[in-house]
């Protein structure tokens, strides 16, 4: 069940009004609204508030009732609470906390304050429409989802795959360099070869595994789409560092895609945080291992005095 919060202003027109609707079309919703300038008239009732009479009279005029509708102030919790925000009041009048929501809305809607009658029934078939409108994308949206995919479980072999490409690839890259790099000065700290592919290979794995429970976790949302941009991002990040490092020999510039490298994995960290927390943990062992990375590319640069 979504449950949905509309703020307005004063919470005595749209955001009810809304309400109401939404309660009376929609199923497998969960709904409330409020107001960031009710002040210290929350929790009087919508019946009793002289500007609320139009409001009230053309919801009656659909057969919906909303004189015990009492008024709300908007709070944090109920921002935590809702899965959507759908703001219908001015973005000055918002406090901070709630653009921090992730899934936030905003209706152009005119306020039915001090407005005729006639105003004031445009105001409620506009609401009315989007609500319906709403409805209607989130019931295709949900069959859509709701529908078996080809393969469920494809997910578990393409991954995996994808992961031994990457990290064939960049072994490749690495091994065409390693003459080259031997011939450098290296920093004291820096592992042997066998060493850092041992745990190059156990990255792999722990990312792999971070992928496919973000995959299973994580619901199909914005946050999911960039999530799955950064994983994208990182894999082409990952593979061009060897190829600037041991290809190349352009160590500045590998310094610097270390950095975004370590960067992309701290995004994916933070992106996953929230729905797939495990997956992030996991690639707490990746963002450590770049970092230190990107701190011996930089002993190389120094010691090598290739800077510029």
């Amino acid at each position: 069940m979504m449950r949905v919060l509309f703020v307005c202003e004063g919470n005595i027109g749209c955001s009810q009004m809304a309400e109401a609707y939404l309660r009376a079309y929609g199923r497998n919703y969960d709904v409330s609204s409020a107001g960031t300038r009710v002040g210290d008239k929350n929790g009087d009732r919508l019946g009793d508030v002289e500007m609320a009479e139009y409001c009230v009279a053309c919801l009656e005029e659909d057969g919906i009732d909303i004189k015990d509708y009492k008024r709300s102030s908007l709070e944090k919790a109920w921002v935590d609470w809702a899965d959507r925000v759908i703001v219908m009041a001015s973005p000055k009048t918002c406090p901070t906390f709630l653009f921090r929501h992730n899934n936030v809305r905003f209706w152009s809607v005119e306020s039915p304050y001090l407005l005729s009658r006639e105003s004031t029934r445009e105001t409620a078939d506009i609401l009315k429409s989007d609500i319906k409108h709403m409805i209607l994308k989130d019931t295709e949206l949900n069959n859509i989802a709701s529908r078996p995919a080809r393969n469920p479980w494809a997910y578990l072999f393409v991954i995996p795959i994808i992961t031994f490409l990457v990290a064939s690839l960049g072994s490749l890259i690495t091994s065409n360099g390693l003459t080259w790099y031997y011939k450098l000065n290296i920093p004291e700290l820096a592992f042997s070869g066998a060493t850092t592919g041992i745990v190059w290979t156990s990255i792999y794995i722990l990312a792999t595994l971070a992928a496919i429970i973000a995959w299973r976790q994580m619901p199909r949302d914005n946050r999911f789409i960039a999530t799955f941009i950064v994983f994208v991002a990182n894999i082409l990040l990952n593979v061009f560092w060897s190829f600037l490092f041991f290809r190349m020999h352009l160590i500045s510039a590998s310094v610097i895609e270390s950095g975004i490298l370590a960067v992309s994995v701290l995004l994916l960290i933070l992106l996953m945080w929230k729905n797939a927390r495990a997956a992030s943990i996991l690639l707490l062992p990746y963002l450590v291992w770049v970092m230190f990375a990107t701190y011996l590319a930089f002993q190389v640069l120094v010691l090598n005095r290739f800077l510029p």
